[in-house]
Order: structure tokens, then sequence, then C-alpha cells
């Protein structure tokens, strides 16, 4: 079966970290938020994580947002 559609989540992590500081976040702070470590979110930020489809869920949650906005 052929892939229709590849993420990159190095983009998705830029999202997210665009978002975040557009609300003047620290990553602890955004990840106490979104019930991770400062760590874990930053990871995230960085494409080096694939968060699961819960946690990406509850993080465009939290800034108001659809997993369409970061996907």
């Amino acid at each position: 079966m052929e892939k229709i559609h590849d993420i990159n989540f190095k983009k998705v992590g830029a999202r997210i970290r665009n978002e975040r500081k557009v609300r003047g976040l620290t990553q602890a702070q955004a990840g106490e938020q979104a019930f991770i470590s400062g760590q874990y979110w930053g990871l995230i930020e960085l494409g080096r994580e694939r968060a699961s489809i819960n946690t990406y869920l509850r993080i465009a949650n939290m800034f108001g947002l659809t997993l369409d906005d970061f996907f």
C-alpha cells in the first residue's frame, strides 16, 4: 500500500512552539497545562519525539486549536 501522507514532525513541533511562544509560556508551563513534562514538551517541539494522538489533542485543546492546525 502506498503512503498518502508523510507527517513532518519537525514542522508539527515548530507550529506547537510558535503557539506556545505567542502565548508567552515556557516549555515547563505549557507542559504542566498539557500534563506532560517540560522536557518531553521540548522534544515534541524539536520533532524528536512523536507523542500520542491524545497528547497532541490535549496540546491543541489547551491552545483552543484543532489537530488540523498542527498537522
